[in-house]
């Protein structure tokens, strides 16, 4: 799935940890509504989310990282 967001949702000042985090809590609400999808792709306006800390150019897993 492509989510296509109309600015970068990160403010400037965040640490990799809390965009990390704030992509947890978006995968695991996808998750949680059981939508039938694996993984997401974030864009902004129709292209890759750009950043310095993070890879945004492959999917990410709707699964998530942290171990439960």
């Amino acid at each position: 799935a492509f989510i296509s967001l109309n600015q970068i949702p990160f403010e400037g000042s965040w640490s990799t940890y809390q965009k990390l985090f704030w992509i947890e809590g978006m995968l695991t609400t996808i998750k949680n509504n059981k939508i039938p999808i694996t993984a997401i792709r974030l864009l902004v306006h129709h292209q890759p989310l750009q950043d310095d800390h993070l890879n945004f150019a492959i999917p990410w897993p709707i699964t998530g990282f942290l171990q439960k």
